[in-house]
């Protein structure tokens, strides 16, 4: 029986960690997304000064 409620315990203490690292994954995606969003701005605005001169 322990040898069960221990295997049960290391899927729960696995699944958390799985958790927070996904939670990790997700920031730095929604970061990343943020910061392409910035740069595609930057370089359309570069585009549109050098279409000016």
């Amino acid at each position: 029986m322990q040898v069960f409620v221990d295997n049960i315990q290391t899927v729960s203490n696995d699944a958390e960690e799985t958790s927070a690292v996904a939670n990790n994954v997700l920031q730095s995606a929604n970061r990343m997304a943020e910061d392409s969003g910035k740069l595609r701005h930057a370089v359309e605005s570069f585009i549109s000064e050098v279409k000016a001169i």
